[in-house]
């Protein structure tokens, strides 16, 4: 019941939520390692090899969609990419609207390098639902 009210919550909270907001519940997800979350705010282009992530378009080619969607909730929650992203200071900047998709501008900022890459996660909201992310890298 716990579980269902939360997810209920979540749902409520992300169709309300500007993009922004769920590019903040994807970090946080990916912090606490919350494969549940992290699927919740993840469009299927991202499970089927069009996010914009070599990392993640190219694990496990050819498996079926299920076994590709675990492999990179694993993999965002808890795998390299997951400790390549956060080992740098994420900061969640503005947003971009075109038609139903939002562009929000994401930067990882790595202090002991002095670098700063830029760039923007792609979300889409389909009529009656939730902003989803289906790609981290603006073209």
């Amino acid at each position: 019941m716990r579980r269902l009210l939360a997810f209920l919550s979540l749902s409520l909270a992300c169709a309300e939520a500007p993009a922004d907001r769920v590019v903040y519940t994807f970090f946080d997800a990916m912090r606490q390692g919350d494969a549940n979350r992290m699927a919740e705010v993840l469009d299927s282009s991202v499970y089927l090899g069009r996010a914009g992530v070599p990392e993640l378009d190219t694990l496990m080619p050819g498996a079926d969609f299920e076994a590709r969607r675990n492999r990179i909730l694993l993999e965002l929650t808890g795998g390299n990419l997951k400790r390549l992203w956060l080992s740098k200071q994420v900061i969640v900047g503005r947003t971009e609207r075109a038609g139903d998709t939002d562009w929000v501008e994401v930067s990882f900022v790595d202090p002991e390098r002095e670098l700063h890459y830029l760039t923007g996660f792609g979300l889409l909201k389909k009529k009656g639902e939730t902003w989803r992310i289906f790609s981290f890298k603006r073209v």
